[in-house]
């Protein structure tokens, strides 16, 4: 943008019921949608999914219970931390996100009430009230894929702990099976 006025920026948080999609998903890439005007700065935000950014795994803590959340908040913050080298206006981020994204944009709207970040939200096609996830109390997901991969008959935190050893490449195998 040539005047060197700062542009707004758009943090991008793909869908896929916060199991698949990626920011570089064709029909999820918003960059091509706002490129013709030349006026903004896209940025598509990478984020755990699965078992890996939602594991439900009783051997963990509250606050580890979303890690894809907080990798979106990172994210944020070094979105925030960067932008203007990249020409944008830290001040004027707008957080969109679509179908599970729109979700995680919405639970973000409340979470950091304190230190937002962002000064604005898109919310396309979910809010807080879609349920995209199974609900599992019991934690039995988790525990059977920790079964199966040959950390079963542990308490909570050993059944974590043995399954962060697991190469995460034999998890998603498993996983896809």
């Amino acid at each position: 943008y040539e005047t060197g006025e700062k542009l707004p920026v758009i943090a991008w948080i793909h869908g896929g019921s916060f199991q698949t999609g990626a920011s570089t998903v064709p029909y999820q890439d918003p960059s091509r949608w706002v490129q013709r005007s030349g006026k903004h700065i896209v940025v598509g935000i990478q984020y755990r999914l699965g078992i890996f950014g939602q594991p439900n795994a009783a051997g963990l803590a509250d606050d580890e219970q979303n890690l894809g959340l907080l990798d979106q908040r990172l994210a944020l913050e070094w979105i925030r931390d960067n932008i203007a080298n990249f020409g944008g206006d830290p001040e004027r981020i707008t957080l969109w996100g679509q179908s599970a994204g729109a979700v995680a944009s919405d639970n973000y709207n409340f979470a950091y009430p304190d230190d937002p970040i962002v000064s604005a939200f898109i919310m396309h096609s979910g809010t807080s009230f879609l349920t995209l996830t199974s609900v599992d109390p019991e934690h039995t997901n988790f525990t059977s894929v920790a079964t199966s991969l040959g950390c079963g008959n542990l308490n909570a935190t050993a059944e974590v702990d043995c399954l962060r050893k697991i190469p995460y490449k034999k998890i998603i195998s498993f996983l896809k099976a």
